[in-house]
C-alpha cells in the first residue's frame, strides 16, 4: 500500500467520491488484548482512511467539491465489553467523519459514514456458529445484510440526492440491538 500511496502523491488526481472501506475484526477485553493487536486494528480501520483521505482531499479542496464516505460499523455506536479494539476503532471513524465534515464543509465537500450491521462477507462467515446465531438473534430481520444492500446506501450518499447531507452516520444494520 505504501508504494501505491507514493505513486499517487506524484500524480495529479481528480476524484469526485472517495469511499473508505476497510476493516479487520479482532480484540477482546482490553486487559487481555495485546497493544500490538489493538494498534494493528486501528491502523487498518482508522489510520488507513485518514492517510488516503489526506492524500486525496487537497484536489477536492482546490475544486471546491467532493464527497467522502467512510464505512464504520454499528459496533462503533453500540459499544460493549470485549470490543475495545474493533468497536472503538469504528467509533473513532464516526467521530473523525463528523470532525472532517466540519473542517471541509466550507469547500463544498460532504463527509458521511455508513454503519453497517453484520454483512454476508468473509469476515462474518469466519466467526463461529454460536456467534453467528447470536448475530441473527440480535437483528430485527434475523438475517445478514447483503453487500449490495450496503452498497446501495453508499450509492445514495454519493448521489446528488444526498447533496445537503454531511457529518451524518447512516445505520444500515437491520435493526441490530
Amino acid at each position: 500500500m505504501k508504494s501505491e500511496i507514493l505513486r499517487l502523491k506524484k500524480e495529479r488526481i481528480e476524484i469526485d467520491t472517495l469511499v473508505n472501506c476497510a476493516g479487520v475484526a479482532g480484540g477482546n477485553l482490553l486487559a487481555i488484548t495485546p497493544m500490538k493487536e489493538i494498534r494493528e486494528i486501528f491502523d487498518v480501520n482508522l489510520f488507513s482512511y485518514m492517510e488516503l483521505t489526506q492524500l486525496l482531499i487537497k484536489p477536492m479542496i482546490r475544486r471546491k467539491q467532493g464527497n467522502i464516505i467512510n464505512i464504520a460499523s454499528f459496533e462503533g455506536i453500540n459499544l460493549y465489553p470485549g470490543n475495545s479494539a474493533y468497536g472503538v476503532s469504528k467509533a473513532a471513524v464516526i467521530a473523525w467523519t463528523k470532525t472532517l465534515a466540519r473542517e471541509v464543509g466550507d469547500f463544498g465537500i460532504r463527509v458521511n459514514a455508513v454503519a453497517p450491521g453484520f454483512v454476508d462477507t468473509e469476515m462474518v462467515l469466519n466467526t463461529g456458529e454460536h456467534e453467528r446465531n447470536q448475530i441473527l438473534e440480535n437483528s430485527a430481520f434475523k438475517r445478514l445484510a447483503t453487500p449490495k444492500e450496503i452498497a446501495d446506501v453508499v450509492y445514495f450518499l454519493a448521489s446528488d440526492s444526498a447533496s445537503f447531507i454531511t457529518g451524518e452516520v447512516i445505520r444500515a444494520d437491520g435493526g441490530m440491538i
